[in-house]
């Protein structure tokens, strides 16, 4: 029988092994969100779609695509928060300064926990959207074809869940 990790006495239904899986994932989540808005608020404008040297953009859209059902989904849920609240601090402190301010817009999708649906999904945001960047995917068989996709596109993707050789 596996005991649970108990702090301040109530089982949270977790095992501290779990506990620390998912607060590695939510902090690689956040540390790449923040990774992708600093590189979008860099001086160079070049990908950011309506952009150019020294213009103000009123808003960046950035794709956040992780799996909101299925098998993984609470692992998405929880990268998918980390990168809202990133986005929601740098929105509150002003947005991207280099870029006159530009409040940063999220497009969130659900790619489902089934690499059968992730290039669907992906072709799907990436078109119909003026995305500067996208973050996501969370396990290895995701980020593999979301990443064919996006790099067909021209469009960087950012993800801290890539194992694959």
């Amino acid at each position: 029988m596996t005991e649970r990790n108990t702090w301040s006495g109530v089982s949270r239904g977790s095992t501290r092994r779990e506990f620390i899986a998912r607060a590695v994932a939510i902090g690689l989540s956040a540390g790449a969100a923040a990774a992708l808005f600093e590189a979008c608020a860099s001086p160079a404008t070049v990908g950011v779609p309506g952009a150019s040297p020294g213009s103000a953009l009123s808003e960046v859209q950035l794709a956040i695509l992780y799996p909101q059902s299925g098998d993984i989904a609470r692992f998405g849920q929880a990268c998918l928060k980390a990168a809202q609240l990133a986005a929601e601090d740098i929105n509150a402190a002003g947005g991207i300064r280099s870029l006159g301010g530009a409040k940063l817009k999220l497009v969130v999708e659900d790619i489902t926990s089934d690499a059968t649906t992730v290039r669907t999904v992906v072709e799907r945001v990436l078109n119909q959207n003026k995305v500067a960047a996208a973050c996501g995917s969370y396990a290895s068989a995701l980020t593999l074809v979301a990443t064919e996709v996006s790099e067909r596109a021209g469009i960087p993707w950012l993800t801290g869940s890539i194992a694959d050789t």
